[in-house]
């Protein structure tokens, strides 16, 4: 399965973005997965919207167009290397406060 948009992170902010942008009807509930740490964030977040929680992050972002990096900016090292190959020319949108371009590449 394919996806428009991928969260990793399913905190507040991720949560108002995908409660937004369904809201406006910019993209249907199967175009959207999240994943999330070690908390209950990323299913809570799927059950309430009807998004799809993929706890795999790299299988998650191979299969999506764009990317958001809606972790908080200490997780960011957490991340699975995985990710950062399975990103390879997507569009990466991050919220990450405090996070230079450079530590993000």
């Amino acid at each position: 399965m394919s996806f428009r948009l991928a969260f990793i992170g399913a905190g507040r902010m991720a949560s108002a973005m995908v409660k937004g942008l369904l809201a406006r009807q910019d993209v249907s509930p199967q175009m959207i997965a999240c994943t999330c740490g070690d908390d209950p964030t990323g299913p809570a977040l799927a059950k309430s919207t009807g998004i799809r929680y993929e706890p795999q992050a790299p299988l998650m972002v191979a299969s999506a167009d764009i990317v958001v990096l809606a972790c908080k900016p200490q997780q960011l090292d957490q991340l699975d290397p995985a990710v950062a190959q399975a990103a390879a020319g997507k569009l990466i949108l991050s919220i990450l406060a405090g996070t230079s371009l450079s530590r993000l590449e």
